[in-house]
């Protein structure tokens, strides 16, 4: 499976709420691929594994802290799997919103990994 960067982005900003931590039935509200009501028991469509490869990129890289054990599979089920932004992940989503970031990321690298992505956009915004 590969990086998607406007999926990342779209999941970053659903993060990006008033709320301490999102739990994984909030996403169902963004466009990030959920296709059905997640439960406990339930399996693993396509849009669905796309949504877990890139949480678990972004779990990766720190740019999210998730609370639950790595596969999201908490006794009380996946709807209750709670995440937050970390500081590294403001900072990326920070990045990402600046238009001319953006736009370069989009243009240029939608498919690029998402550790190449976080140095890119990184240095486009805040010229380290």
């Amino acid at each position: 499976m590969k990086t998607d960067a406007l999926y990342i982005k779209r999941l970053l900003e659903a993060f990006d709420s008033n709320e301490l931590n999102i739990s994984i039935d909030k996403l169902e509200d963004v466009d990030t691929g959920l296709d059905e009501e997640i439960t406990p028991a339930f399996v693993l469509s396509a849009k669905n594994k796309k949504l877990f490869f890139h949480i678990n990129l972004l779990e990766d890289e720190k740019i999210v802290k998730v609370d639950n054990n790595r596969y999201g599979l908490p006794p009380s089920g996946v709807t209750q799997m709670k995440m937050r932004l970390t500081a590294k992940g403001h900072e990326f989503l920070e990045a990402l919103s600046k238009n001319e970031v953006w736009e370069k990321i989009n243009s240029e690298l939608k498919d690029a990994s998402l550790c190449t992505l976080i140095n890119v956009s990184k240095k486009l915004a805040f010229n380290v």
